[in-house]
């Protein structure tokens, strides 16, 4: 085994050239990241490159090991990359430590994905929803982006019909 996981890359991909697949946006390392059983290894350097595609590729490829490490890499950038967002949510096996990072930053819909999927402590749970709360009431989330739950506004009784009005519909 080499220190280097690029080597790992390299070896997978017969390439003499060092550097191949890591100045190939899109393309081999797209290709290596989505592997079935890729190591946790070969993940840390996709991680480590700044190919988009590549890194949403090993995101949405539910069999490869991403590690602590990995992972912190990727949420450095996350936050601006909004099609990580999704595949970042869905990954098994979030640390509580990556799951706090992720609700920083995702929309409140992928929130309760987040939450519903990793089924986290209930007092985690509580502060993250007051910290996504902050979040919504400060603008930071987009109003579109909210789960008709998150948006509630009371009804409008209207005297003499038997009817509810909702906001917005």
């Amino acid at each position: 085994r080499h220190a280097d996981p690029r080597v790992f890359i390299i070896a997978d991909r017969q390439r003499t050239d060092p550097d191949y697949c890591l100045r190939r946006p899109g393309g081999a390392l797209f290709a290596i990241a989505c592997r079935d059983g890729l190591s946790a290894e070969v993940a840390e350097a996709i991680s480590a490159t700044e190919d988009k595609s590549a890194i949403k590729a090993l995101l949405e490829n539910l069999t490869a090991v991403i590690n602590e490490k990995a992972m912190i890499a990727i949420g450095t950038h996350a936050p601006d990359i909004p099609d990580w967002h999704r595949p970042l949510v869905d990954r098994d096996s979030l640390s509580e430590k990556t799951i706090r990072r992720i609700a920083t930053f995702v929309s409140a819909a992928l929130f309760e994905r987040l939450i519903d999927k990793h089924g986290v402590d209930p007092d985690v749970e509580s502060e993250l929803r007051l910290s996504v709360r902050q979040r919504i009431e400060s603008g930071a989330v987009p109003d579109d982006s909210l789960p008709q739950v998150l948006r509630y506004e009371p009804p409008v009784w209207l005297t003499g019909i038997d009817a509810c009005v909702w906001p917005g519909h």
